[in-house]
């Protein structure tokens, strides 16, 4: 039963490399992906510039690997100054911004911007912004202006959760066609109804192993991808031929197990 699955959507800021563009005592930028939310200065939570202020003050967090992005979720100073991160900008790339020199933005900005200035009701703790569709390692908080102070005490980041694009049970009840909605139904050629893993009867398909024998699912572009998806199935593999055929134009993907029980990986064109 093949199916699209989403990624996890769990806090990925927590506990990476962060850095700034300046740091007052204190307020080392690791504070604000410590896991600590505490808005309270004096608690040894948040990371801060200095009071004399500078132009265009950032902060920014190496999450490792690049991310979809879904949301940024920053919890502001409480005890006072909450002002201070008003407004804001959130960048978001692959551009590193860890080079860049003391009241330079260099790559900060050069990353896309989410959206445009953001303001936090300073009544609140936290403030959430979506960003949708927007993909980056390097995630930048930057307070655009001249003679700006840093407070911030937490910020966590989001993945998005890709939609599931398709699911086939392959059984007798839905053959070989695509019940999640995408509408990319499947054509069963030279296999037979069998026993599924779970003892089922009738509930998977059966495969003769060669050229005449196999599923070929349509793809109406909700199957098109830029980057990568996750495939989950079932499949009980007795040698011969690939076990997955997957193919764009010019290009493709055979996935084989052979008698040593081994997943192999061939790249076609």
């Amino acid at each position: 039963m093949p199916v699209l699955l989403p990624a996890a959507g769990a806090n990925v800021a927590v506990g990476k490399p962060a850095d700034q563009t300046s740091t007052y005592p204190g307020g080392e930028p690791g504070r604000a992906v410590d896991g600590n939310t505490d808005g309270d200065y004096s608690a040894g939570s948040c990371a801060a510039s200095p009071y004399q202020g500078q132009a265009n003050v950032s902060w920014w967090v190496d999450l490792g690997e690049p991310y979809m992005i879904d949301r940024v979720v920053i919890f502001n100073r409480q005890d006072e100054f909450p002002e201070r991160l008003n407004p804001f900008n959130i960048h978001i790339g692959d551009l590193n911004p860890f080079n860049i020199h003391i009241g330079d933005s260099g790559d900060v900005i050069s990353n896309p911007r989410c959206g445009g200035d953001h303001h936090i009701d300073v009544t609140q703790p936290s403030i959430s912004v979506s960003c949708p569709g927007m993909r980056g390692r390097y995630v930048v908080v930057r307070l655009p202006g001249p003679s700006r102070v840093l407070n911030i005490c937490e910020v966590q980041v989001f993945p998005a959760i890709p939609r599931r694009v398709g699911l086939w049970p392959l059984n007798a009840e839905h053959l070989a066609n695509d019940t999640s909605g995408g509408g990319n139904h499947g054509v069963a050629v030279g296999t037979t109804l069998a026993e599924g893993p779970d003892g089922e009867a009738q509930s998977a398909f059966t495969f003769a192993g060669n050229h005449q024998s196999y599923i070929e699912i349509a793809n109406n572009g909700e199957l098109d991808v830029k980057r990568s998806f996750t495939i989950l199935l079932f499949a009980y593999h007795l040698g011969g031929q690939p076990m997955l055929d997957y193919r764009g134009p010019g290009a493709g993907t055979l996935f084989w197990i052979w008698p040593d029980r081994q997943l192999y990986i061939e790249y076609v064109t």
